[in-house]
């Protein structure tokens, strides 16, 4: 309870006022969080179909969020954030993500988000975004045995250094296969529609694919770290649809989604991902 973040105690301490059947508390954290994911989503409605962003999320972030609450929720309100980013309005962007940073403290690293947002929108360069990856990687690599002094630096103690440590090494090449599809799908069309505004999401898609190796390279809790620069991949498929013609945009829909799927079985239910499988439900369970 102490370790726990405020805002995620104050939103217990709110539904314990009306009942005290966790399940009711869990179904509000998950309508909170979509709400954000919808607010985040609802911002393209002009440019994307946003149907197809929605399906692309559950097939990649649902499962996570039944285990990972906390962080999960906090990466949805980022995710929201990252719509001032793109607007460039500096201080709604620090308010989202201060309020994200209630339900999870490691939300804090998403502030750097809007600098380099800028930074990539001026420089609009894939090489540029291949080295700034490779540079932090080997920052990480490098920093990894002053983390303690870093932490209490700005005032937080030892007890987030697994965060940033004691990692494991090794190259995972099923992990990192399974996350090509999206990326190479979304480069090969890039011409078609590449301007500033995209240039983030193509970092976002790069570093997805770097952070399936981020727990054996960097730490253990690397690739959650990473999480929230992640998250915006489920933008890529939708926005390539959206650009393509009425042929092609059925057929790469058809198999963005097939992918999705064969994604999710393979991970969250042949693999048991997170432990969120098999499912259980109070109704269903009276039905069944």
């Amino acid at each position: 309870m102490i370790r726990m973040e405020p805002g995620y105690l104050f939103l217990n301490y709110l539904v314990s006022r009306f009942t005290d059947s966790y399940n009711v508390f869990f179904g509000v954290l998950m309508a909170l969080q979509m709400f954000f994911v919808m607010k985040a989503l609802l911002v393209f409605r002009d440019r994307m179909p946003v149907w197809l962003a929605l399906f692309v999320y559950y097939f990649s972030y649902y499962n996570i969020s039944l285990n990972q609450m906390r962080q999960s929720a906090a990466c949805a309100i980022v995710l929201f954030a990252c719509t001032y980013a793109y607007k460039r309005k500096l201080l709604p962007f620090l308010i989202v993500v201060a309020f994200a940073c209630t339900f999870h403290i490691s939300a804090f690293v998403a502030f750097v988000i809007y600098p380099l947002f800028i930074f990539l929108r001026r420089t609009q360069s894939y090489k540029m975004m291949w080295s700034m990856v490779i540079m932090g990687i080997v920052m990480a690599l490098l920093v990894q045995k002053s983390v303690d002094v870093v932490l209490a630096t700005i005032g937080l103690n030892a007890d987030y250094a697994h965060y940033f440590k004691d990692s494991t090494h090794g190259f995972f090449i099923t992990k990192f296969l399974i996350t090509l599809p999206m990326p190479m799908i979304f480069f090969y069309y890039r011409k078609r529609y590449f301007r500033k505004e995209t240039i983030y999401l193509a970092f976002s898609l790069i570093v997805m694919v770097v952070a399936t190796q981020a727990r054996e390279i960097i730490g253990n809790d690397a690739e959650r770290i990473m999480n929230y620069f992640v998250i915006t991949q489920i933008f890529a498929l939708p926005f390539v649809c959206a650009h393509l013609n009425k042929t092609w945009r059925k057929v790469t829909g058809v198999l963005g989604m097939s992918f999705y799927i064969w994604y999710w079985y393979y991970m969250f239910i042949f693999n048991g991902y997170h432990d969120t499988y098999p499912y259980t439900s109070l109704i269903l369970n009276q039905w069944l």
